[in-house]
This record gives structure tokens, C-alpha cells and sequence, in this order.
């Protein structure tokens, strides 16, 4: 009679391996908080908004893909501040990508202290996807 608990067991670590290798986070609304580089990638499945005085955080290496006419409104604080080896990127969440694919990043009166820094922006509406809408 043969045991059959380690190749169990074996399936079990292979799940759970494989869980982590295709994990992702879905997102709508009001976020606020931080977006870390163990939930990506970060999938917007409707448009998110970063209140007033409220800030988001988005580590580096994270992966942001938005679904068709799904934007970023920000109204508090974005900081995607990432590094040269680790990029954040903002992009569409089709397979087969094109420009327009999704809306856009929206910066409101108020998110002045946000930062965008080592971020790639594709695919988003129009080909101009960040828009900014500050009085100086």
C-alpha cells in the first residue's frame, strides 16, 4: 500500500507557490493607505479616487493596470515614488494593448505634495494620461 501524504503534501506547497506567483489586488474607489509590492499587480476595475487629505502610497516595483475608461482621481496625496531598478508602471489591463485603453491620472487643486517619480504612464486616454488641475 502506497502513502500518499508527501506527494499532498507536495501539491499543496505547489499551490500555494503558485498562488503567490499570479497574485493581484482589485481595486475601486476611495483609496487611501499603501499599495505594496505583495499585492501586485494592482488591477482597477473602477475609477479610484484619493480623497482630500488623504494619501496613497504606492511602493516601488508595483504593477497599476487599469481596465477600460477606469481612471486615478486625486484629490489628497499620490506618492509612487519608485527607484531606477524598480519602476512603478501604470498601464492597461487588456492583453492586447493600445493607446487609450484606459482614462487617466487626474491631479485636483489640493494633491500639490504628491510625487511621481521613476513611473512609467502607457496606454491611458488620449495619449496625454496625466492631467493636472492646479492654480498657482
Amino acid at each position: 500500500m502506497k502513502k500518499l501524504a508527501p506527494v499532498a503534501g507536495l501539491v499543496a506547497i505547489l499551490c500555494l507557490v503558485g498562488s503567490n506567483a499570479f497574485a493581484q489586488t482589485e481595486v475601486s474607489g476611495y483609496q487611501s493607505g499603501t499599495w505594496s509590492f505583495g499585492g501586485r499587480p494592482y488591477i482597477v476595475t473602477g475609477s479610484v479616487t484619493v480623497p482630500a487629505g488623504s494619501t496613497l502610497t504606492i511602493e516601488p516595483g508595483v504593477v497599476v493596470k487599469f481596465c477600460q475608461y477606469r481612471g486615478l482621481s486625486v484629490h489628497g496625496t499620490l506618492i509612487a515614488d519608485g527607484t531606477s531598478a524598480h519602476t512603478i508602471l501604470f498601464t492597461s489591463n487588456k492583453d492586447s494593448v493600445a493607446p487609450g485603453d484606459w482614462s487617466s491620472i487626474y491631479f485636483y487643486e489640493g494633491s500639490s505634495s504628491s510625487i511621481l517619480d521613476h513611473c512609467i504612464v502607457e496606454y491611458g486616454g488620449g495619449g496625454t494620461t496625466i492631467f493636472a488641475n492646479v492654480y498657482i
